[in-house]
């Protein structure tokens, strides 16, 4: 018995050296990199107004013949000096606007960037929005805005009220890098024939004074 012991241990030790020999060989590979290189892109775009034409208010409020501003004005940075896209006035070169003044802005919204964006614009009152009878809040309820391509194909149109009211407008979607998108809005203080303003209190526009602001959006195109 103890003989047959001693020839099993001796296997063992024998499979067990055969393993080690075996396990001593490498197994063939290959190693491939592959480098990785990611570069954020830059959303950026410039607002210009490229024309204006309207009825404008002369120094003694008397409206004139329809005429055409055609010097470009860069709205880009909205602290510029000359950043607006109107002639409407205001407090430090006021004119005094009367009913059937109109103008409307040619704007170009160019992508310069090498993102594509989705466009809108919003209406808001600069400030506080006016009170319930103020002649404010009635000259906010009878200024028409008109947002149109440059075709004249009418996207939105309402009193300034109600486009501030509504919030978002869609204005173009997945503009590409050097693409130009056209754009119209017209401003417009309507002349009513059978209405006549006199000046009574909570029934006038007269002396209303009122400050708007329209910001154009560019956000990043998503798949759809």
């Amino acid at each position: 018995m103890k003989k047959k012991a001693i020839l099993i241990s001796a296997v063992i030790a024998v499979v067990c050296a055969a393993v080690v020999v075996g396990a001593s060989f490498a197994l063939f590979s290959k190693r491939s990199d592959v480098e990785t290189y990611l570069s954020a892109g830059e959303l950026n775009a410039t607002l210009v107004r490229t024309d204006l034409k309207g009825v404008f208010v002369d120094e003694n409020g008397i409206l004139g013949k329809e005429k055409t501003v055609d010097a470009d004005v860069d709205l880009t940075n909205t602290d510029s000096a000359s950043g607006t896209a109107f002639m409407f006035g205001d407090e430090s070169s006021p004119v005094y606007n009367v009913p059937g003044v109109w103008e409307e802005a040619t704007l170009q919204l160019t992508n310069t960037g090498n993102v594509a964006f989705d466009s809108s614009i919003v209406f808001s009152y600069t400030g506080t929005a006016p009170k319930a009878g103020t002649p404010e809040y009635l000259l906010a309820s009878k200024l028409k805005i008109t947002v149109s391509s440059s075709e004249g194909t009418v996207i939105k149109t309402d009193s300034l009220a109600e486009v501030v009211s509504a919030g978002k407008i869609e204005l173009d979607s997945a503009q590409l890098a050097g693409e130009k998108y056209v754009f119209k809005i017209k401003v417009e203080l309507p002349y009513e024939a059978d209405v006549t303003d006199d000046g009574t209190a909570g029934s006038t526009i007269m002396n209303a004074a009122l400050k708007f602001t329209f910001t154009i959006n560019a956000v990043q195109s998503t798949a759809q």
